[in-house]
This record gives structure tokens, sequence and C-alpha cells, in this order.
């Protein structure tokens, strides 16, 4: 039997691992063994150590490969996700073959925190990325994605609010340690093979920041992907209406940094079921999202570090 090869993907900081991926896997599975972690504080995910770094979540995440048996992979990271890739490409060249980023850059220095923060018309990160109302979490999807669907309701975002923003404190404090001064930064040169997908428009990072990361960091040939469809700061990423367009990028830059020569996947509109589609529902988020991947995901893993 051909082992497949393993794919780790990474979320970002408005959700956790599976809904974050849930299209992507569908796409992904009948070629990859997909790894879905929820990071530190997200999910079910927890530490008792006090260290919030991306490194360290890189760490963690790197540990619970190697106890799964995963000896290379290529990683796919989203916005925060990305910086964790990012460490994890840089700390653990044995393990990552290859990095896929979406939006975001290889450190979070103060001087793009602080455009970004501008940009936004926020002081903080946490202002924006840990909402505490129903439409706080609309903004921060308004801002973040490329495309809302009319149909998420109010309800909907309360109670996404209330399910998707646990440990707070820890969550602010991830996004304190995110940042770092500008003369702690030294571009690492990174000899994988690393992809970077960025929108045209992207409200938080701009694209420029993509093209001054080519300039600095990558050894390898790089190939960023701009679309004029994906316009946002999630380049499509996680939404169900052009999850074949988001998924084939993604899978494509895989294929390339694997050299495998495949058809894509079925879509994943043949896939999803209806029923847990919000405009027809009535069940809340909570109890609707367990069963819409069912045991499609090879792994989705829970980090308990000490």
């Amino acid at each position: 039997m051909i082992q497949k090869p393993s794919v780790v993907l990474l979320h970002g900081f408005g959700a956790d691992g599976i809904l974050t991926w849930m299209f992507q896997v569908f796409n992904l599975t009948s070629h990859y063994s997909v790894y879905v972690p929820d990071l530190l504080f997200f999910g079910g995910s927890t530490t008792a150590s006090g260290n919030r770094s991306p490194a360290f979540q890189a760490e963690c995440v790197v540990a619970a490969l190697r106890k799964l048996g995963v000896e290379r992979c290529v990683v796919v990271g989203l916005s925060y996700g990305g910086s964790v890739a990012f460490k994890m490409g840089e700390l653990y060249p044995d393990l990552v073959e290859a990095m896929v980023v979406c939006g975001f850059v290889e450190a979070m220095t103060e001087s793009v925190s602080d455009a970004a923060l501008k940009k936004l018309g926020r002081r903080r990160w946490s202002d924006y990325l840990l909402p505490t109302t129903a439409d706080g979490v609309k903004e921060l999807f308004t801002v973040a994605n490329y495309w809302l669907p009319p149909w998420i309701s109010h309800r909907v975002l309360k109670d996404y609010l209330e399910v998707m923003f646990s440990h707070r404190k820890e969550r602010e404090e991830l996004l304190e340690a995110m940042v770092i001064r500008d003369q702690d930064f030294t571009p690492y040169l990174y000899h994988q093979r690393i992809h970077l997908v960025w929108g045209d428009d992207d409200k938080l990072l701009q694209v420029e920041l993509a093209h001054n990361l080519k300039e600095c960091s990558m050894a390898s040939p790089l190939l960023i992907k701009c679309s004029k469809n994906l316009l946002n700061h999630i380049p499509s990423c996680t939404t169900a209406n052009n999850a074949t367009n988001s998924a084939s990028i993604v899978d494509r830059a895989m294929q390339d940094c694997f050299l495998l020569l495949q058809d894509m996947a079925p879509l994943l509109s043949k896939n999803v079921n209806p029923e847990f589609d919000y405009g027809r529902t009535t069940k809340p988020f909570r109890e609707c999202r367990p069963h819409i991947l069912g045991d499609l995901i090879t792994h989705n893993v829970i980090i308990h570090a000490t």
C-alpha cells in the first residue's frame, strides 16, 4: 500500500481547525493524509506553559505530529497559522518539506502591525480578533473574507461568538506575543519550496509584503498567487462559495511541492449535506458543526502541552 503524502492544515485566529478547513478536507483526503491541529487555546488544545509565541505553537504541533508518526509533510498556514508554519519551516526543516502560507508575513513586526491596525482603525489586535458582540463577529468576517453569505443571520453570529471565542485571556496573550520589535527580527533564509496565497485587496496585510518576503527570505523559487476573484485577507480558503477555486490553488501548490501530477478530488458541492446549510436548518451552530465532516478528516489533532 502506497502511503499518502502528509499535509498539515493550520487555522487562523478566528476559528479552530475543523471549521477553518472543512471545505478543503473534502478535496484533499483522497490524495493526502490530512492533519488538522487545533493550535493552543483553540478547540480543545491547552497548555500549562506561559509561552505564547508562534515558535512554541510550532514546537507543540511538531511534537504532536512526531507522536503520530509523521516524518515529512507540507504545512499550510492561514493568517496566524502562517506564522506558525514559518516557524515550523525554520526550526524543523527535516520535517517540513514545503509550505503554503495564506495572507501572512514571516514575522509580525511592530511596523507591520502598526500599519495594519491603522488601516483597521484599531489600537490593538484583540479589539478586532476577539469580538465581544455579534456585530463584532460580523465585522471580523466582513473585513477578513472576500464574500460574506447573505444568509448569515444575527442568531448565527451570536452562536458563533459563544462557541468560538473561549480562552480570551490566553488568546490576548497570543496576540501580544505575535508582535515583535523590528530590531529583533532577522529574516530567515528558507530552503523549502514556499507558495504564498494572497488576496489582491487584502484589508489587513498588503500584498506588497509578499513581494518583500520574496526578496529577503526565500532561497528557492516562490510562487505568489494574487487572484482578483479571491480578494480580502482570507483568500477564499474557508468559504464554500468558491471552494473549487481556493482548494485548487492550495492543492496545486502542494502538488508542485510534492512533484505530484494528479486531478483534483471531487468538488465540495458534491459532498456537503445540505441539511447543515444554515439557510435551511434551525439547528444552532454548535449542534450542526460536529456532523459536517463525519469521518473524512484523517486526524483532528488536539494538543495538551506542558
